[in-house]
């Protein structure tokens, strides 16, 4: 019983530093987050940082491996040889993902996050399920569906993070249509 009143303790103690550091990065940079700041704005003492993060950067890089995780599982969940063409359970299921942590998403995608992180994030979505499925659905020279797999996924990801910023108005399955339809139309999705 007392180790689960200590873990549910030590689990409130990491949200309250999570949500203290998401408000600061949209206010400033990482480097300019001292743990002074964060911990005053956690409503804890330094200390109490400390027991659980080396640093911030080493806080930043642990909320960084969280939403890579969460990506990773959205490749799991859906092996390219089982897309089908005209069907978007990845896209809809990556729009849900990010929707279900909005704030963290906008900020690592966005203009506060570093150029490294979204950079992860999208070797992460291209290594772990574009490039493959480009090559099944495609014969192209492997260098054209390097380039296409590139261009894909940051047009993705932009759009993404606009969806995010606009307030998410559409559902996940609706920019998915959307998006997925330029994904494998191109400018014919205009028409």
């Amino acid at each position: 019983m007392a180790d689960e009143k200590l873990d549910r303790r030590v689990i409130r103690t990491k949200q309250q530093i999570r949500m203290a550091l998401i408000e600061l990065l949209e206010e400033k940079s990482e480097n300019d987050i001292s743990v002074r700041e964060l911990s005053q704005r956690a409503n804890i003492n330094r200390g109490t940082f400390y027991i659980h993060y080396k640093d911030i950067h080493d806080l930043v890089e642990q909320l960084v491996d969280e939403a890579n995780e969460k990506l990773l599982g959205v490749c799991r969940r859906h092996p390219p040889a089982h897309t089908v063409k005209e069907s978007y359970p990845f896209l809809t299921d990556l729009f849900e993902t990010l929707q279900s942590d909005a704030q963290l998403f906008t900020i690592l995608l966005g203009s506060t996050g570093s150029h490294a992180y979204s950079e992860r994030i999208c070797r992460t979505i291209q290594e772990n399920f574009l490039d493959e499925l480009l090559e099944i659905c495609y014969s192209a020279d492997p260098k054209q569906r390097q380039v296409a797999s590139g261009y894909i996924v940051a047009g993705c990801l932009h759009e993404a993070l606009i969806w995010l910023g606009r307030g998410m108005k559409e559902s996940p399955d609706e920019i998915a249509y959307l998006t997925g339809r330029v994904i494998m139309h191109g400018i014919d999705a205009l028409q």
